[in-house]
């Protein structure tokens, strides 16, 4: 994991990325947990902050399998797979002017009320897809 100053002419050279968690394991979402989970607080800290005149914006990057599993989605396999929008698999299949246009755009506010409703109705894994495939909760509200 690394943090990036990105309003820079370079925001990936060596200068300007500051490495702060290595870990050898496979990102199962345990392991995710043991390495992410300590910085919650100061992630919630720096989103609080200002440098100068300016507010810090805090972005998560990663490949979808990473994203999904720190969103709290179930996969690629849900019939909700889509990180930004509620889109079902079978309306993923058709052109976008056939679609049905049912589908929202997904928030922070949406992953954490979709895994709630899941809990409250017995967190049956096999039922996630009712709730829009959240499956746990966001690591960050980011």
């Amino acid at each position: 994991m690394n943090f990036q100053i990105v309003n820079t002419p370079t925001p990936n050279s060596v200068q300007n990325t500051c490495v702060f968690s290595v870990f050898e394991a496979s990102d199962s979402t345990t392991n995710l947990h043991v390495a992410l989970d300590q910085y919650k607080l100061q992630i919630e800290s720096l989103q609080g902050m200002k440098w100068r005149e300016y507010s810090n914006r805090i972005f998560i990057c990663g490949d979808y399998e990473f994203l999904s599993k720190l969103y709290g989605l179930s996969g690629a396999n849900g019939r909700h797979p889509c990180l930004y929008c509620t889109i079902n698999q079978d309306e993923m299949q058709l052109s976008i002017s056939m679609r049905a246009g049912s589908s929202q755009s997904r928030s922070l506010q949406s992953f954490h009320d979709h895994h709630q409703r899941f809990l409250r109705s017995g967190g049956n894994a096999k039922k996630v897809k009712e709730f829009y495939n959240c499956i746990s909760e966001p690591f960050f509200d980011v």
